[in-house]
């Protein structure tokens, strides 16, 4: 019966960091102190797109974004349902934003939402193409949608 002997508690510390351990109560204690000496908001930790900022969609395409910095121009917009599929069209001013910011934007968010890409300027899903085209007009530089059925 004398397998198991009483050990104060300084001495059985010093057998811990002797043998390499490390009390689970000093690491409890050091995890709390570092959780409340640097508090983790979701703001510090996400990026501002993932937390709060809501997304805005054409109004005429209500599953494609409107990337942030576009100017959607809603009266420009055209939708035309048919029975061999539906053909859409939207447009928005690109403000400051440039040619390659909007593809790169549109090519990494329609893959998320189930879009294959063709190439930098097209993209296919169930049935259908979207063509992501540019052009010019007195009111500025202008990037325009359009969703058809595939030929």
């Amino acid at each position: 019966m004398g397998f198991y002997r009483a050990i104060p508690v300084r001495e059985s510390f010093r057998i811990l960091l002797k043998s390499g351990g490390v009390p689970i109560c000093f690491c409890l204690a050091l995890s709390f102190a570092v959780l409340w000496a640097f508090p983790l908001s979701a703001q510090s930790f996400f990026p501002a797109s993932s937390t709060g900022a809501t997304v805005s969609f054409f109004s005429s395409l209500e599953d494609i974004p409107l990337m942030p910095g576009l100017a959607e121009i809603a009266s420009e917009g055209l939708v035309f349902d048919k029975p061999e599929g539906r053909i859409v069209e939207a447009l928005a001013l690109t403000g400051t934003l440039g040619q390659k910011d909007v593809l790169i934007y549109y090519g990494g968010t329609l893959p998320q939402l189930g879009w294959g890409r063709v190439n930098d300027f097209r993209f296919f899903r169930d049935g259908e193409t979207l063509d992501i085209s540019f052009f010019h007009t007195d009111e500025g530089n202008v990037v325009r949608f359009l969703v058809r059925p595939v030929l």
